[in-house]
Parts: structure tokens; sequence; C-alpha cells
């Protein structure tokens, strides 16, 4: 038997918040670090990717729209 893959896409949540600011500061490191100052960096990140900011832009979804991607694999394979 082969396992079953189930993606589900839905609106991300305050739930969310935490690993969407993770996301959000590695991709931004990845993406910018080698083309600025590491103390530039660190404040730009910790200034743009805050819990609390995060929970904000999820309170107002007319003016913010995230979307979260879970993947859950059903069965196994033989």
């Amino acid at each position: 038997m082969e396992a079953l893959s189930v993606v589900s896409i839905r609106s991300a949540n305050s739930s969310d918040a935490v690993v969407l600011a993770n996301l959000g500061r590695q991709t931004f490191h990845e993406t910018f670090a080698a083309q600025n100052k590491p103390g530039d960096m660190d404040d730009y990140i910790n200034d743009s990717f805050m819990i609390e900011q995060l929970n904000a832009q999820l309170a107002e979804p007319v003016e913010h729209t995230f979307l979260f991607r879970t993947l859950i694999r059903v069965g196994n394979s033989f």
C-alpha cells in the first residue's frame, strides 16, 4: 500500500504566528544577508518579524493575506 499525501491550504491565524515569524526571519536572512551588515540585518529582522506584529496583521485579513499549507501523510509504503 502506498502512502497518501493530503495537502491542506487555509488562511493563517494567530496560532501560526510563531511559524510565520521564523519562516520570515529565515528566508529574509538567506536572501539578503550577503548584501547587508550583520547589525543591520539583526535590526530589520527583529523589528519586522515580531510575533505581536504578525498577530496584528493576521487580525486584519482585508489588508493582509497569509496562507498556511500543511502536508499530512496517511498510510504506509510496503
